[in-house]
């Protein structure tokens, strides 16, 4: 279950209002939030939580086929910025990855 960290964070209803709602977080999403942001990722922990967010919605309007010419484009946007912190060596190797998981995993298990 979620635990005592929480983020209020706007939510666009129907593109035509917005709304608050809670989100409560376990202490490895916590976790990461933080690394993220001390990664320069993301400059606030509710900024880290609404991108979160986000992309959980896009990811269920894919799934339910409700993709619109703008998430679309939004999304070509985010590939072709991927492939060019790619050809600038911007990325992660699978090293990399694992080597922070496992920094991660032994924190937490302080």
């Amino acid at each position: 279950m979620g635990s005592a960290f929480g983020y209020r964070v706007p939510v666009l209803a129907d593109r035509l209002q917005s709304m608050m709602i809670k989100l409560n977080i376990t202490p490895d999403q916590h976790a990461w939030i933080a690394d993220a942001i001390a990664r320069g990722e993301f400059a606030t922990e509710e900024e880290a939580a609404q991108a979160a967010f986000d992309l959980g919605v896009l990811q269920c309007q894919l799934e339910d086929g409700e993709e619109t010419e703008e998430d679309i484009a939004h999304l070509r946007g985010l590939l072709d910025e991927a492939r060019a912190q790619v050809a600038r060596g911007e990325v992660f190797t699978a090293e990399d990855v694992k080597a922070s998981m496992a920094e991660l995993l032994a924190r937490h298990k302080k």
